[in-house]
C-alpha cells in the first residue's frame, strides 16, 4: 500500500486504539470512530482522484479510486479499528484493575 492509499489507516486505527483506552467502548466511542473512518476515507479519496495524482502501483489516481480492490479494503479497514476500540477498552480495564489491587504507597 502506497503512502497516500493509507493515509485512513494512519488516521483511523491509532485513533480508535486510542479511543478505547481514554474512554473505554460504548455507542458513542463507535460512533466516533466510524466518523474519523469515514472521514479520513473522504479526504483520502478526494486527494488520490485529483487530476494528475499517481497512486497504488503507479496507477492513475481516478483509476485507483474505481478499481473494487480500493472499495472492498476500506470496509475491512473499518473492522479493524472497531477491534482496536474493543482492544484499547479491554487494556482499559486491565490497567484499572491493577491500579485497584495496588497496594497503597504513601
Amino acid at each position: 500500500m502506497e503512502g497516500n492509499l493509507a493515509m485512513t489507516a494512519m488516521i483511523g486505527l491509532p485513533l480508535a486504539l486510542l479511543l478505547g483506552l481514554l474512554f473505554g467502548r460504548g455507542w458513542r466511542q463507535l460512533l466516533a470512530v466510524g466518523v474519523v473512518w469515514y472521514c479520513a476515507l473522504a479526504w483520502q479519496t478526494a486527494y488520490i482522484a485529483h487530476v494528475g495524482r499517481t497512486a497504488f502501483g503507479g496507477k492513475n489516481g481516478l483509476d485507483t479510486v474505481h478499481w473494487w480492490v480500493y472499495w472492498a479494503g476500506q470496509p475491512v479497514l473499518l473492522a479493524v479499528a472497531a477491534g482496536l476500540l474493543w482492544g484499547g477498552s479491554k487494556a482499559r480495564e486491565a490497567i484499572r484493575r491493577r491500579v485497584a489491587l495496588r497496594p497503597d504507597v504513601a
